[in-house]
């Protein structure tokens, strides 16, 4: 197994040493360990919700995660998917989903995706904006959804592992907040002041005019 000490040497992500260790050994775990698991009888570990304010590093840190495995990431954007097919106004899913190259993919947008990670296992499926099925948002639009992520979250193929995204679980229906739907939680605060210095470190690297003290000052200066 890699190393994960290595995983926070990553150029493209910082701040977030804890939080890569740890989804990471979550996912392999379960990609690693699917025979050992079946033999004791233990159910595996095969979603999590990651919580945190916006632009916290949420995709960021699963996107980094996914390189270091190495797993094919695919993202569903519930908000496109709601715009597209028009679910807002009209809860009919009468348009075709077409990738590059296929005529024939399902209705079911969710469902193509899914069937095409695990076609590429080891994979992992992200759902992003998931807080627009949060509790008060009616619609028949909504309990689509919700259904269609129920049934495949049931159905989790070998060596596919799925990540939703949130800004306040709390306010996601209960469904989606017991342990049969998502097994594992991390949840991202905003950065510390030590995060946000080597946050600022790395955006600036390139820069060799800076020197430690000078980041350090500019942090200060900036209210960091």
């Amino acid at each position: 197994m890699e190393d994960v000490s290595s995983l926070k040497q990553n150029p493209r992500i910082a701040g977030m040493d804890k939080e890569i260790i740890n989804l990471y050994q979550v996912i392999i775990n379960t990609f690693n360990n699917t025979e050992i698991h079946r033999e004791i009888g233990i159910p595996e570990i095969r979603t999590s919700l990651i919580s945190g304010p916006r632009g916290v590093g949420k995709k960021s840190l699963v996107q980094h995660v996914c390189k270091k495995i190495p797993a094919k990431l695919f993202i569903i954007s519930l908000s496109s998917i709601i715009i597209k097919y028009d679910l807002l106004e009209n809860v009919e899913l009468g348009t075709k989903t077409r990738e590059e190259g296929s005529d024939n993919d399902e209705n079911d947008p969710i469902r193509s995706i899914f069937i095409r990670a695990k076609l590429s296992a080891p994979s992992v499926i992200l759902l992003k904006d998931l807080d627009i099925l949060a509790k008060g948002q009616d619609g028949e639009w909504r309990l689509k959804i919700m259904n269609m992520l129920k049934r495949e979250c049931q159905e989790i193929y070998e060596k596919v592992f799925i990540i939703g995204l949130t800004c306040d679980a709390v306010k996601l229906p209960d469904s989606m907040r017991k342990l049969d739907f998502f097994q594992h939680n991390l949840n991202l605060d905003l950065p510390t002041r030590i995060q946000r210095e080597e946050i600022l470190e790395l955006c600036l690297s390139n820069l060799r005019i800076i020197n430690s003290e000078e980041i350090d000052d500019l942090v200060k200066r900036l209210g960091m």
